[in-house]
Parts: structure tokens; sequence; C-alpha cells
């Protein structure tokens, strides 16, 4: 078999591979709704955690969840076709700063060392800031 048609039968094959990968739906991206596609997900990784009140980003990609106690606080990052959760506390979120879309969330994660938080209400981004430093502070206390 020469050089030539091997790299032609390479080619094809890849990209008839990308190609059904594509169709099968190997290229939407997962976001969120409402509120109740948050609260299931994040419910897998920590099932004791009781949620008051969820707020879900403008871009539908990351929400935050709070607890009735103040130090109670978690996130739902979509990622790809999927989502991961973090608890929010001290030890994790080691940062909070305002940007012109909302707010960076900076965490002690090597695997997610910042979170941005696309939020144009200004009241309520104020509100998410305020619990959210509630957060760092009762769990330095």
């Amino acid at each position: 078999m020469s050089l030539l048609l091997l790299l032609v039968l390479v080619l094809f094959g890849v990209s008839l591979v990308v190609g059904a990968v594509y169709l099968a739906g190997g290229s939407r991206k997962f976001s969120f709704a409402d509120a109740g596609e948050v609260k299931p997900r994040f419910l897998l990784d920590y099932p004791d955690f009781d949620s008051k009140e969820i707020v879900i980003s403008d871009d539908n990609n990351v929400a935050i969840l709070f607890g009735d106690a103040p130090n109670m606080a978690g996130l739902v990052l979509a990622m790809g076709t999927h989502s991961i959760t973090r608890m929010l506390d001290a030890d994790l979120l080691i940062s909070i700063v305002r940007s012109d879309k909302g707010l960076v969330l900076g965490l002690r994660d090597m695997t997610l060392p910042k979170v941005e938080f696309v939020l144009s209400n200004g009241e309520q981004l104020d509100d998410i800031e305020r619990k959210l430093k509630a957060t760092l502070q009762n769990g330095r206390s």
C-alpha cells in the first residue's frame, strides 16, 4: 500500500469520527435554563445542603446557591457538556473581585482557580457579593 493511500484513508477516518461526534451533539454546550436544573445537580455531590436561594449568571453558565446559614454557599459551573460543583467556604474561596461584567471569584483549587460570575443587575450583584464576603468572614472568625 502506498504512503499516499494510507494518508488519505487515515484523514478520511478521522474526519468521519469527528463528523459523527459533531452530529451526535458533541459540540453542544451545557447551560442552566432555570434553578430547577441547578439544585438537583448540586445535591448529587452535596446531598445535605439545603439551598434557600439560587442565582444563575446572565450567561447561564454559573450558579451560586446560598444555604440558610451565612457561611453556606455552593457553586455549580457548566463546563462543556457537564457541570462541576464546589462548596464555597473560607477554605476554598480566597477572593471576591468586582469586574465590569460581574464578580470574579478566586478559588484555592488548582483545577478551578477562578470563576467569572456574569450579572448585569447591580442590586442583585451587591447582595451576592455581600453574602459571599460573609461566607469568607464567618469561616475565618
